[in-house]
């Protein structure tokens, strides 16, 4: 028996830890997006910090800062998306697509169509109302995110070293860890920005050749969106061309939806994968099953911890197994 109690404690510690994750797990994509976020405006927290001298507050100030940079953008492009979507759902109710193509397709066409119009215009409103119930939840996370930025903030370095001491590992084997860690991270957001330029460059060039109006407006829209994974920029430009297409402007409508499948979202696939890969030295294929894989399992910022929780298993693979000299 008394061989059995030393084992008591550490199953405590498992069930607590389990229970503990359980009580996170809600928020875990939340809780990722304020460590990226605390990471990235690190370098300009510590730059206030030199100036001002009270930590406090130049966290604070960094916190509004990327309030005002996250909010001002999304309000812009759902005010914008909403409008959009308001018109092709309105043009539809009110034109008779049925009578128009009844002159060109057979009655089996007809009956597919029109099925085809009930569908998409019942997932608008779905969709519409999916959004409107998700705001709550959205704002909840939101604010986690924000209080967990401010206290990385603050805290970060403590517990950079509180994971140090932690780590069964010698100093050289730790220092491998958080190189790689930095480094996936710096290439991520890199590659990520990189490729947010380039299709709002694309999309521009798009939209000026179809006449779409406020191209600018909606090429800087697209740019914004491409950090979003899984739909990305095809929130822009297919909406973009179901309108041109209800109003009648065929050209425009059917070339900016062929131009932005084959080219603008082309683009994000091939072009992502492979600027992360030169930085990390990591195969492009991996780093996509990385994106794909994070953001199925944990949401929006799982484009970013995916690839960073495969690069940190390579690290390992790569310490404990590809190289003695690294072995403790």
């Amino acid at each position: 028996m008394e061989h059995y109690k030393q084992y008591i404690p550490f199953i405590i510690f498992l069930i607590v830890a389990y229970l503990c994750f359980l009580i996170a797990k809600p928020f875990i994509a939340a809780i990722f997006t304020g460590i990226i976020l605390a990471y990235l405006f690190y370098p300009l927290y510590k730059v206030l910090c030199k100036k001002i001298k009270r930590e406090n507050l130049c966290a604070v100030l960094v916190t509004i800062l990327v309030l005002f940079l996250l909010l001002v953008p999304s309000i812009l492009i759902v005010e914008k998306m909403t409008n959009e979507t308001v018109i092709v759902y309105n043009y539809v109710r009110s034109r008779d697509f049925i009578l128009l193509l009844s002159d060109y397709l057979p009655q089996s066409g007809m009956d597919y169509v029109k099925q085809a119009i009930d569908r998409g215009l019942l997932y608008i409103l779905t969709a519409g109302s999916d959004f409107v119930l998700t705001i709550p939840k959205f704002l909840l996370n939101f604010f986690v995110a924000m209080f967990v930025m401010y206290f990385v903030l603050i805290d970060g370095h403590r517990l950079i070293e509180k994971i140090k001491d932690i780590l069964p590992m010698d100093g050289k084997m730790k220092q491998q860890i958080l190189t790689r860690f930095e480094k996936t991270t710096d290439a991520l957001m890199y590659g990520n920005l990189v490729v947010a330029i380039v299709q709002g460059v694309l999309a521009l060039i798009g939209f000026l050749i179809f006449g779409i109006s406020g191209a600018f407006l909606w090429a800087l829209i697209t740019m914004v969106v491409s950090f979003l994974p899984v739909l990305g920029t095809a929130i822009v430009w297919l909406p973009l061309g179901l309108v041109e297409l209800s109003m009648g402007n065929m050209f425009a409508g059917v070339g900016i939806i062929i131009y932005g499948a084959l080219v603008i979202g082309t683009v994000d696939n091939i072009l992502r994968p492979k600027l992360v890969s030169i930085k990390t030295d990591i195969h492009p294929a991996i780093i996509l099953i990385g994106v794909l894989g994070g953001v199925s399992l944990i949401g929006f910022i799982g484009f970013i911890v995916g690839p960073l929780i495969i690069a940190l298993l390579l690290e390992f693979l790569d310490i404990y197994g590809g190289h003695g000299e690294t072995k403790s």
